[in-house]
């Protein structure tokens, strides 16, 4: 590893560690939602982090998220939440709906118009 990637991954840890990120989530981004963008993987890697995140996040549909924002009604989301989205709508993402089904997950998948 370079010099420089080794720094900056040590730098990451030490906030990682610090709490940065509990931190900033706690105040800044409060009433905020989350979205996390996955490109192509796995099943598995996939259950495993869906089932670290449902045990800390509301899993929210892009469709309920744009409700609360033009509505200004955030009542109905009781707690930290994230969106789940996949983009440029790889052929692996088909085998992902057992996990989608078994999360209850309603996932936004982008597709890339130049390979379609």
């Amino acid at each position: 590893m370079k010099r420089s990637a080794s720094v900056k991954a040590a730098f990451a840890a030490l906030v990682r560690y610090a709490g940065a990120p509990q931190i900033a989530r706690a105040t800044v981004a409060r009433r905020g939602v989350g979205i996390i963008v996955y490109h192509d993987p796995s099943p598995k890697r996939l259950d495993a982090h869906l089932d670290y995140l449902v045990r800390r996040y509301e899993l929210l549909s892009l469709d309920g998220l744009v409700e609360a924002i033009t509505t200004g009604n955030w009542g109905g989301i009781t707690r930290p939440s994230i969106v789940i989205t996949f983009d440029d709508g790889h052929r692996g993402n088909m085998a992902l709906i057992p996990v989608f089904v078994r999360y209850g997950l309603t996932p936004v998948v982008y597709l890339s118009t130049g390979s379609v």
